[in-house]
């Protein structure tokens, strides 16, 4: 049915001097690709404490925004976790903590996504980027991010292992990847939004609004 939210994206996605604005917005080095790390937050484990040190290691290759939940690194909140505090505001990081970030330009600004679980996934795959998706054996413990279509994802898009080091450096590094795999996007595009368009979000509100006149009609 689209996402109302990210019609931006779709309408600049082509747009080289919008790219160069956020670049410079988020003080990236141009000559490098635009890495966006983004990661949910769960009482069951921290993605971001799992593969900080994979991560700062492509940093010096490169530009790494990181996105990690707001709760997580607002002082005061339940889920405040200072070890996330003090990883994703290391120089080799650029950080995005406001919460009121657009994320269209998040999405618009990178060329690769590393994600792990939640709404950030779904948000990679529709704006169609390469993405890679970070496993965690503790996702099991979190039934609202251990479910059907997290696993159904995993089944198509590449994924990775916390007991896999270096695996995402190799597939972020092996160039030709998304030339030879390009399917394993278009699939899961496919299987999760079909026909993807500006004009989704209209046609699903058409929809709906038949829907409601129906149910409207059925108990008038």
């Amino acid at each position: 049915m689209g996402y109302p939210r990210y019609d931006n994206y779709l309408i600049q996605a082509a747009d080289e001097n919008k790219k160069l604005m956020l670049l410079s917005k988020f003080s990236c080095d141009p000559q490098k690709e635009t890495l966006l790390w983004i990661c949910t937050v769960t009482e069951a484990f921290s993605t971001i404490l799992t593969y900080a040190e994979e991560m700062e290691e492509l940093s010096e290759k490169y530009n790494i925004i990181v996105r990690p939940h707001p709760l997580e690194i607002t002082r005061g909140s339940g889920r405040f976790n200072q070890k996330v505090f003090d990883i994703v505001n290391k120089p080799c990081f650029i950080l995005s903590a406001d919460s009121a970030q657009e994320m269209s330009e998040l999405y618009l600004l990178s060329d690769i996504v590393v994600c792990d679980y939640g709404g950030s996934v779904f948000s990679a795959l529709y704006s169609g980027k390469k993405m890679y998706l970070l496993n965690n054996s503790k996702v099991v413990n979190d039934p609202g991010l251990n479910v059907e279509s997290m696993l159904a994802i995993r089944n198509i898009m590449p994924s990775i292992n916390e007991d896999e080091p270096g695996k995402l450096a190799d597939l972020i590094e092996d160039k030709g990847y998304w030339d030879r795999n390009n399917k394993f996007l278009v699939n899961a595009r496919e299987l999760f939004f079909r026909k993807i368009e500006i004009s989704a979000p209209k046609t699903a509100g058409k929809i709906m609004q038949l829907f409601d006149e129906a149910q409207h009609k059925a108990y008038s």
